[in-house]
């Protein structure tokens, strides 16, 4: 199946969901393992940055 988004959540230090990191493309993509796991990789990178204010 072929998907214009590719969704990530957003999770706080104790498990709750904050939100989600999307990536969006202008057409139909299949997206790989490898992009799914850059894309958690970002996600962790937001939560970081989040739990530090």
């Amino acid at each position: 199946m072929s998907a214009r988004i590719s969704v990530c959540p957003l999770l706080s230090e104790d498990g709750h969901v904050m939100g989600s990191l999307c990536a969006i493309g202008s057409a139909p993509h299949q997206w790989t393992a490898r992009e799914q796991e850059i894309l958690e990789d970002f996600a962790k990178l937001v939560e970081e940055q989040i739990a530090l204010r």
